[in-house]
C-alpha cells in the first residue's frame, strides 16, 4: 500500500510573542504560495487590471455598459470605482498586477501626486471633454498618455497597445513591452546573505510545476473534464461576447490532435494555461490538465516524427525577443554561466529578424531591458520535447518552433549587442537536460512525498504541499465517493484527516485518523507501523490544541514502536524526535526538548539534502531553544541557517517563510530591538494574509506580534488594533485556544489603559 505520511509538529514553529517574553506557539500550517503567456500574447488580461475612476458613472446607463463591454474585450479584469478613497486604497493594495488608470479631469489632477509613482501604475489616460484646460498639468506626468474627450479613444488607444498585430504571416503574434510578466523563467543565483555551493541550481517552482506536470500526465480524463473546464471559463468571461463565442467553438469542436492550433489562437487558451503555470494557480492548471496534456503529447509526436528514428538530427537556431523587467534582467546576468529553465510551454521563431522586432518594443520603456534570446538547439542533447509547427499552428506561421513545459538552458554568453543601432542585449543558450544534482535530490524528494495510490491521489497529496487545503480536500472527497477498498478508505481518510489538521480543525481531524485506524484494525495482521502513524499523528493534534502532556504521551507510544522496528537512523524516527522535543519545548523542558532536536538532527544531517527544507526546520527549533534559554547570539545563528536554506529550496511567498521571520522578529523583541522586529513581523504578517485561512489562528498570532512590539514602542493606539484583530481572528478560529484567548484580552486591556 502507499506510505502516508507521518505529521510532523514542526513545520518551522511559530513563535508568540507575549510583551517583552516571548513563548511558543503551535506550530502553522505547510503552505505554498502561492502564485503568464507565451511569445505571441496580447497584453489583455495578462497580469494587467484596468481601473475606471470618475465620480459621475451611472450603472444603469446604456452607454456605461456599452464602454464597459468594450473595455473588457481588451482587459478582462475591470475594476470601477466612483469614490476617490476606495480607489487609492485598491491601489496601495496591487502587488502583482500592472495597472492601467482611467480617469476623469479634475479627479486626475487632484489625484496624481498621490498614484502616478506607485510602480503598480502602468499607464493613465484622461477623460474630459476639456481638453486644453487639463493638457496643461498631464504634461508634468510621464505615465499619462494623454487627455481623451470619449471612452471610445481610450479603447483606440488600448487596441494599438495591446491588441495582436494584423499581419500573422510575417510575425508569430504580437507580445507587449511587459512580455516578462507572461513567462516563468526559473534562475537562482547568489544574493549577499546566502552562499549557493554552484549555480546550475533552478527555482524551487520549477521543481513543484515539473512534477506537478508528471503528475497531470497521469491523470485519466473524459468529457467531464472539458465540461467542467468550460463552465469554469462561462463563468469568468460572462461579460465577453468575444470570448464566449470562442468558447462555444471550444466546446463544440475541440480534438486532441488540435491543441497546438487552439493554443495558437488569440483565445484564452494560451493566456489562461500560461498564465497559471507562472503564477501556480493549481486550480486552474488541474481544470485545464487535460488540455495540458494534450498539448505536450502533441509536441512530443511531433517531435518523434521531425527529430526521431533516423529523422533530422540536425542542430537548429531558434530566437526569442523579449522584454525582461530590470529585476528579472538582474538576475539573469548574474545567472550567467549557470543554467534557465522556461517552465511554462515556450513559442520561438528560427527568423531571428521576427524575434528581434518584439525585443526592440522594450527599448525606451523605463524599467524594462530588450533580450533577445538565441537559442542553439541540439536535438540528442534535450530531454525536453519540441517541434517545428507550421503545419499545425493557428495562422500557418512558418518558422515557429514551440517547446514543451520545462525546457533548460545553460547560460553561455549575454552582450550589449546594439543590433542595427538598437539597444539589445543578446542571451544565448544551449538547450540541455535538467539534470542539476541539487534539484534532482529535492525533485525526487518531492517525487517521494508525492507517491500515491493513484495519479489523483498523487495531485491531493502535491496540493497539500501547495497548502491548496480545499482544493485537496475535494480530491480526497470525491475520491472517497468511488471506492469501497478498505486500504484506499484508509488512506483517503487519513488524508483528509491531515488537511483538517492543517486548517486547523482539530476536532475533525482526530475522527478522520480515528476513521483510518478502525478501517486499516479490520485487517486480521494489521501493522504494527500503521498504529505508531496513528499515536504520532493524533500527538501532533493534541501538541497544537494545546495538550502537550497528552500529546508527549502519544509521542513516545509512536517511538516505542518505531524504534523496535525501524533501524536506527529511519527518517520517521527524526520526524518522532523532532515532535516529541517540540512538546517537551511547549512544556518549557528545554534539556530534554534540545536533546531530542539534536538527536533529530543527526539523522536529518545523514539523509537529507543540504538544501532540504526539513533540514532547515531543524536549525530553526534549535535556535527556538536557544531562545528560549536567552542565548540569543546562538538564536540568530541557527536561524540564519534556516534563512540560507530557505532562500534556496522554497517560494518567496511560502508559508514557513513567515514563521522564520516571525521568529527573528522575536529575537529581535527579547533584545529590544523593537524596529527590526516590527520589520520582520510586517513580512511575517504579509505573507501570512496571503497564505492563510481569514481565521486561521497564526494569522491571529502575527497580529499580536506586531501589537506587542507596538506596546514596546508605547504606539497604544495602533497596538490595541492589532490586539483586536488577533483577538476577532482567534474567537472566529476553527478551535479556538483559551490561552490566546486570555493573553489577547489582557494586552487589549493593558493597551487601553495606556492610551486613556
Amino acid at each position: 500500500m502507499d506510505r502516508e505520511e507521518l505529521k510532523s509538529t514542526h513545520h518551522s514553529t511559530r513563535r508568540l510573542t507575549i510583551g517583552r517574553r516571548p513563548s511558543i506557539s503551535v506550530p502553522p500550517v505547510s503552505s505554498s504560495s502561492d502564485t503568464n503567456v507565451p511569445l505571441r500574447s496580447s497584453r489583455r488580461t495578462q497580469k494587467f487590471i484596468l481601473v475606471w475612476l470618475d465620480s459621475t458613472i451611472n450603472e444603469s446607463d446604456a452607454n456605461y455598459h456599452k464602454s464597459l463591454i468594450q473595455l473588457k474585450e481588451l482587459v478582462n479584469n475591470c475594476k470601477i470605482f466612483t469614490d476617490t478613497d476606495k480607489c487609492v486604497r485598491f491601489l496601495t493594495q496591487v502587488a502583482n498586477e500592472k495597472v492601467l488608470l482611467i480617469v476623469s479631469g479634475f479627479t486626475g489632477e487632484y489625484l496624481m501626486p498621490l498614484v502616478h509613482d506607485m510602480t503598480q501604475i502602468d499607464s493613465i489616460y484622461v477623460l474630459s471633454v476639456n481638453v486644453r484646460r487639463h493638457e496643461s498639468w498631464t504634461k508634468m506626468w510621464p505615465k499619462v498618455i494623454g487627455v481623451f474627450t470619449e471612452i471610445n479613444s481610450v479603447c483606440e488607444i488600448l487596441k494599438q497597445t495591446f491588441s495582436p498585430t494584423e499581419d500573422s504571416s510575417t510575425t508569430i503574434r504580437s507580445i507587449p513591452v511587459d512580455d516578462a510578466y507572461a513567462l516563468s523563467l526559473g534562475f537562482l543565483t547568489p544574493d549577499d546573505d546566502v552562499v549557493i555551493e554552484n549555480l546550475d541550481e533552478l527555482d524551487p517552482s520549477f521543481m513543484f510545476t515539473k512534477v506537478l506536470k508528471e503528475i497531470l500526465l497521469e491523470l485519466e480524463y473524459d468529457e467531464a473534464s472539458r465540461n467542467e473546464l468550460v463552465i469554469f471559463c462561462r463563468e469568468r468571461f460572462s461579460e465577453n461576447d468575444r470570448e464566449l463565442a470562442i468558447l462555444d467553438d471550444f466546446q463544440q469542436h475541440y480534438h486532441y490532435k488540435s491543441a497546438i492550433w487552439w493554443y495558437t489562437g488569440e483565445s484564452f487558451i494560451y493566456r489562461m494555461l500560461n498564465r497559471a503555470l507562472r503564477t501556480l494557480e493549481v486550480d486552474v492548471i488541474i481544470k485545464m490538465g487535460f488540455f495540458l496534456r494534450d498539448l505536450h503529447e502533441q509536441i512530443v509526436q511531433l517531435h518523434r516524427e521531425q527529430f526521431m528514428n533516423g529523422n533530422s538530427s540536425n542542430s537548429f537556431t531558434a530566437y526569442r525577443g523579449q522584454a525582461l523587467t530590470t529585476e528579472d534582467f538582474s538576475r539573469l546576468m548574474k545567472a550567467k554561466g549557470g543554467l534557465m529553465s522556461f517552465n511554462n510551454f515556450l513559442s520561438t521563431s528560427t527568423v531571428k529578424n521576427v524575434a528581434l522586432d518584439f525585443a526592440c518594443r522594450a527599448i525606451g520603456n523605463t524599467g524594462y531591458v530588450a533580450v533577445l534570446f538565441v537559442m542553439h538547439i541540439d536535438p540528442l542533447h534535450s530531454s525536453i520535447p519540441f517541434a517545428h509547427i507550421e503545419d499545425f499552428s493557428h495562422f500557418n506561421v512558418e518558422n515557429e518552433a514551440l517547446f514543451s513545459m520545462h525546457s533548460v538552458f545553460r547560460i553561455i554568453s549575454i552582450k550589449h549587442s546594439g543590433i542595427d543601432h538598437k539597444d539589445v542585449w543578446e542571451v544565448n543558450l544551449t538547450i540541455t537536460n535538467d539534470d542539476d544534482p541539487q534539484l534532482d535530490v529535492l525533485t525526487e524528494r518531492l517525487r517521494e512525498e508525492t507517491r500515491g495510490l493513484s495519479g489523483w491521489d498523487r495531485m491531493g497529496k502535491l496540493l497539500i504541499k501547495l497548502g491548496m487545503y480545499n482544493n485537496a480536500e475535494q480530491t480526497y472527497n470525491l475520491l472517497l465517493k468511488h471506492t469501497a477498498n478498505d486500504i484506499e478508505l484508509a488512506h483517503f481518510y487519513h488524508q483528509l484527516g491531515y488537511i483538517k489538521e492543517d486548517l486547523g480543525e482539530y476536532d475533525h481531524a482526530l475522527s478522520c485518523y480515528e476513521t483510518s485506524l478502525e478501517i486499516k484494525q479490520k485487517n486480521p495482521c494489521p501493522d504494527r507501523s500503521d498504529f505508531a502513524m496513528y499515536y504520532n499523528n493524533v500527538g501532533s493534534v493534541y501538541d497544537k490544541k494545546g495538550d502537550y502532556s497528552k500529546a508527549v504521551s502519544f509521542f513516545q507510544k509512536a517511538i516505542d514502536i518505531f524504534e523496535q522496528i525501524l533501524p536506527p537512523r529511519h527518517p520517521r524516527l527524526a520526524t518522532c524526535y523532532n515532535n516529541i522535543a517540540s512538546a517537551n519545548h511547549h512544556m518549557l523542558q528545554y534539556s530534554t526538548a534540545l536533546s531530542y532536536y539534536k538527536k533529530a538532527l543527526e539523522i536529518d544531517e545523514l539523509c537529507l539534502s543540504p538544501n532540504d527544507p526539513l533540514l532547515a526546520i531543524n536549525y530553526n527549533n534549535i535556535g527556538l531553544v536557544y531562545h528560549d534559554m536567552e542565548e540569543y547570539s546562538k538564536a540568530l545563528s541557527y536561524y540564519e541557517k534556516t534563512l540560507s536554506i530557505y532562500h534556496r529550496s522554497l517560494q518567496s511567498g511560502h508559508v514557513d517563510f513567515s514563521n522564520i521571520y516571525s521568529n527573528v522578529g522575536s529575537l529581535y523583541n527579547s533584545i529590544k530591538e523593537y524596529s527590526k522586529a516590527l520589520s520582520y513581523y510586517e513580512k511575517a504578517r504579509e505573507i501570512d494574509e496571503k497564505t492563510l485561512p481569514s481565521n486561521h489562528p497564526y494569522l491571529g498570532i502575527s497580529y499580536n506580534n506586531i501589537g506587542s512590539t507596538l506596546k514596546n514602542m508605547e504606539e497604544y493606539s495602533t497596538a490595541l488594533s492589532m490586539f483586536q484583530r488577533a483577538l476577532q481572528i482567534e474567537k472566529s478560529s476553527q478551535s479556538p485556544n483559551d490561552s490566546r484567548l486570555q493573553l489577547y484580552t489582557k494586552n487589549i486591556e493593558f493597551v487601553t489603559e495606556k492610551n486613556q
